[in-house]
C-alpha cells in the first residue's frame, strides 16, 4: 500500500451520455481516483462537477462509481456546483 502526504484527490468531471451516464472520459478519472484511495494514496476523494448536461450533476454519478467500485461513502466528498474547470464563479 501508498503512503500518502495528500489528504484528498480531487477527480475533475466530465459530460455526462444524453442519457445521464458516464462518459468513457469521466469512467476513467472516476477508475482512477478509485485505484489511488485503494493504493492508499488519496485518503479522500471530492468529486467535482455540477449539473451541466444530464439530469443529475456530474459529482454525483461520480460518487455512485466510487461507491460501487468499494470505496466507503466517509471517503467521498462531493462538490456538484461547479460548471467548468476554469470559470471562478
Amino acid at each position: 500500500m501508498l503512503r500518502s502526504d495528500y489528504d484528498i484527490a480531487i477527480i475533475l468531471g466530465a459530460a455526462l451520455r444524453p442519457d445521464g451516464g458516464a462518459s468513457p472520459a469521466l469512467l476513467r478519472r472516476v477508475a482512477h481516483g478509485v485505484a489511488l484511495h485503494q493504493q492508499g494514496a488519496a485518503p479522500r476523494l471530492l468529486m467535482t462537477g455540477g449539473q451541466v448536461r444530464g439530469p443529475v450533476p456530474e459529482a454525483w454519478v461520480m460518487r455512485d462509481l466510487a461507491l460501487r467500485a468499494g470505496v466507503e461513502a466517509e471517503h467521498v466528498l462531493i462538490e456538484d456546483a461547479a460548471r467548468d474547470t476554469v470559470d471562478p464563479d
